[in-house]
């Protein structure tokens, strides 16, 4: 991520995809208000609101979530299937990754 708070972070996103407001409100399926809310810092963001924005952008929704200053849960590196988990993905070569995390992702959408 970079050092951007997300107003800033959602301008620049937007900027790079050449969208106005109305584009990303469109993209995302939100109302135009709610993205100008939150550029001019009228709105706090809203777990659902960012989840539509991260299919908009294509990005994680983490990502997003991180943006606009959510705590991320922690896994529990504790739990023994979390640990064998993460053992195997480290494994994933660089060129199948995307792949697997779109399999993964098809999983967890279920």
């Amino acid at each position: 991520m970079n050092n951007l708070d997300f107003p800033q972070w959602l301008q620049e996103e937007m900027n790079k995809r050449g969208w106005g407001q109305s584009d990303l409100a469109r993209e995302a399926r939100i109302n135009r208000q709610v993205i100008w809310g939150y550029l001019n810092r009228n709105k706090k963001p809203n777990r659902d609101i960012l989840v539509k924005i991260a299919k908009a952008f294509d990005v994680p929704p983490e990502d997003v979530y991180m943006m606009a200053g959510f705590e991320l849960s922690k896994p529990d590196i504790n739990d023994p299937w979390i640990r064998k988990m993460v053992h195997k993905l480290s494994r994933v070569p660089a060129s199948m990754r995307e792949t697997v995390s779109k399999t993964v992702d098809a999983f967890i959408s279920k």
